[in-house]
């Protein structure tokens, strides 16, 4: 029994092989998949840090961002504005402000 292929054979299993793909799922690196799989697991995050500042009666301005908020900032004043200040006398100013 020979193991070597006829030309008419070759040609056919050429084809087949240049007819091959791979769907951009199958390569998670490559695709959206792998940027909306980090946004998902981002967005859980989120959602956590969200409910967790709700329930100590804290309103972020959205979802989105809401860990980061959770993680960094120092004031319910940030929480609420959505943004951290990184500038301790600055805080203070404005809560200051915002307290008068």
């Amino acid at each position: 029994m020979s193991n070597e292929m006829t030309e008419e054979e070759k040609k056919a299993f050429s084809e087949k092989v240049r007819s091959i793909s791979f769907a951009a799922s199958a390569m998670p690196s490559r695709s959206l998949a792998a940027e909306a799989k980090r946004e998902e697991k981002q967005m859980t995050k989120d959602m956590g840090a969200y409910k967790r500042l709700r329930d100590d009666n804290i309103q972020p301005p959205s979802v989105r961002g809401s860990a980061e908020l959770e993680s960094h900032a120092e004031t319910k004043m940030e929480v609420e504005a959505g943004t951290v200040v990184r500038n301790k006398r600055t805080r203070e100013a404005t809560e200051k402000l915002l307290a008068d």
